[in-house]
């Protein structure tokens, strides 16, 4: 809870602050948005840290649970580091620069899954 409420005031502050500098530099205003964004993802290293430690406990009980974890883990890093790239590239006013990061990122999300299908056409295979 706490790291939202800190996350939202930091994003609105810098929001202001580069709408503020937008009309006297623009230039400027992306690379306060860019800073502000560096911010708030340093801001998310706690929550973040927590969730790790909390998975590692609960896959000490599942078995193969790092051939599915490991691919499913990959995936969600990636889909979030396309968006944020996209929304930088929209924000630039480059619409097609934000749609291309966002094919290669779901091709590359679609490549790290590979071994979780073949896992499972494997299990499927054993069952029959």
């Amino acid at each position: 809870m706490d790291a939202v409420i800190q996350i939202s005031a930091a994003a609105i502050l810098g929001a202001l602050l580069t709408l503020v500098i937008k009309k006297q530099a623009p230039e400027h205003a992306m690379l306060v948005s860019i800073a502000c964004s560096v911010v708030l993802l340093l801001f998310l290293l706690d929550p973040l840290e927590d969730l790790v430690r909390y998975w590692d406990r609960l896959t000490a009980y599942i078995p193969y649970a790092e051939e599915l974890a490991s691919p499913l883990f990959k995936a969600t890093g990636i889909a979030v580091i396309a968006h944020i790239s996209a929304e930088f590239c929209r924000d630039c006013g480059q619409s097609a620069l934000g749609a291309k990061v966002e094919l290669a990122g779901t091709a590359a999300c679609m490549l790290v899954m590979l071994p979780l299908a073949d896992l499972v056409f494997e299990w499927i295979g054993a069952m029959l």
